[in-house]
């Protein structure tokens, strides 16, 4: 009745599944193998995933929300329980179901945003001489220079600006829910200064009030090939996960951190 005692509540409304993958993994592997069937005569395999995932309507996970083991698993970094045939096949029918389209959709829509900027830096780059201001006619020549777009680049730049300050909105709210362990990934660093420079560099060509911001323009274009450069990284990041690309992004960021330690 193995089975019947773990998917029981415990005193504490914690899930004991939860329990063994956190305190005792090595029990919690066995466990996990005995919810793989392997049928000769008939030739399948059937996964019992109810430990794993009880469905919607279970609260037993933190704060009542309904316990999903793997999760469970990378917050407690049980590496080991994360490659069992049973989180794999998980993994495999919960990507199947809704995990792809979330996937492709975010990949999509940061590659559109990052051609824009792209090519928005590129085109505005033959408008602005890269020198001081020194006086007031060179101001209202770069000014000048600096308003000479036409309806797509102004389309762009609202565009480029919509898109990185929904993802700030977003990053405020991984904070909530998160907390602590938000500031435990360098990646939320990188996206944070990517989508600041994003800001300030096409704020002052969505909205002319916003001129200012500029200042000197050495220092504005500095933070745009920052914020381009940055993107590419995060593009990098994003295909990170794609089985045929991972290995060789893996590979660049090892060989990349040895060249930065020596």
């Amino acid at each position: 009745r193995w089975k019947e005692v773990l998917s029981a509540k415990s005193s504490d409304n914690q899930n004991r599944m939860g329990k063994l993958i956190q305190r005792f993994p090595t029990a919690a592997a066995s466990v996990m193998d005995r919810c793989i069937q392997r049928s000769l005569p008939q030739r399948s395999i059937t996964y019992d995933f109810r430990l794993l995932d009880p469905g919607p309507d279970d609260q037993s996970g933190l704060n009542a929300e309904p316990f999903f083991g793997l999760m469970f698993m990378v917050k407690h970094k049980q590496t080991d329980l994360l490659v069992h045939d049973l989180s794999r096949k998980l993994l495999k029918i919960k990507w199947r179901s809704y995990g792809w389209f979330v996937y492709w959709t975010n990949l999509a829509l940061f590659s559109l945003f990052l051609t824009f900027m792209t090519y928005f830096m590129l085109t505005q780059r033959k408008l602005v001489t890269l020198k001081p201001q020194n006086n007031a006619d060179s101001d209202d020549d770069n000014d000048d220079d600096f308003m000479q777009k036409d309806a797509f680049h102004n389309a762009t730049g609202f565009l480029i600006l919509i898109f990185a300050s929904f993802h700030l909105v977003k990053e405020i709210y991984q904070i909530f829910t998160q907390r602590m362990g938000y500031f435990k990934q360098w990646t939320n660093a990188l996206e944070w200064v990517l989508y600041l420079s994003t800001i300030m560099f096409v704020l002052p060509y969505v909205f002319p009030s916003a001129s200012k911001l500029r200042g000197d323009p050495r220092i504005s274009w500095q933070m745009g090939t920052v914020a381009v450069f940055l993107g590419y990284i995060n593009l990098i990041l994003f295909v990170q996960t794609l089985n045929y690309v991972g290995i060789y992004v893996t590979m660049f960021f090892r060989v990349a951190t040895t060249v930065l330690k020596t």
